[in-house]
């Protein structure tokens, strides 16, 4: 004995059956607000990988400062100073972007922009967790390379100005053995140390 089909076929799953909502949630309006929030959510991640390039242009600028420093290179130690500064503002405006995404998806959420973590983005989007912690690592990497960088250089910056220094007070020094002054009361020669023998 066959059993009777249902007229008009199968019903087909609604929208929000689809996507996991109950008509509760459709209705009081939660599944916009979850829809906003996942798209908050990828292109909050997209906006933040972006910064990975000019994170790299930065770290490269860096890189170039130092080999500027060393070779004692003033204009190369310009170009290098210029593109350190090009590449900074364009990861501080790239930041100030992701930032108010930040705020707009904690909002969303109910959340302090600052309790809006790595690891609480992760939790909440699991989906998301393995491109989070791919960004995270490469953004981490090129921060920590432009610090390293950054502190070498001012190094080799003071290390420079050290050396000058010696230099000039040993030129001033050769000056006055060839033309010695004299003290205040006009009477006494004077003459600086010909050169000094430490560079700090």
């Amino acid at each position: 004995m066959s059993r009777p089909v249902m007229a008009g076929g199968p019903r087909s799953p609604s929208a929000g059956e689809a996507s996991g909502t109950t008509g509760a949630e459709a209705m009081d309006g939660r599944e916009p607000m979850r829809s906003r929030a996942d798209a908050l959510c990828r292109e909050l991640v997209a906006r933040t990988a972006a910064q990975l390039e000019p994170w790299s242009r930065l770290l490269e600028a860096a890189r170039s400062l130092g080999e500027a420093l060393v070779a004692g290179d003033p204009a190369a130690i310009e170009a290098a100073v210029v593109e350190q500064e090009r590449w900074l503002g364009v990861i501080d405006r790239l930041e100030r972007r992701r930032y108010r995404l930040q705020e707009e998806l904690a909002s969303a959420w109910g959340l302090a922009p600052s309790a809006l973590t790595w690891e609480a983005l992760a939790r909440r989007r699991p989906e998301l967790g393995a491109e989070l912690r791919r960004v995270r690592d490469a953004l981490r990497a090129r921060i920590e390379g432009v610090e390293a960088e950054n502190r070498r250089n001012r190094a080799l910056a003071q290390q420079g100005l050290a050396w000058s220094r010696f230099v000039l007070q040993g030129v001033a020094g050769a000056s006055a053995h060839t033309a010695p002054a004299y003290g205040r009361d006009g009477q006494r020669p004077w003459r600086p140390p010909a050169l000094i023998d430490r560079a700090y």
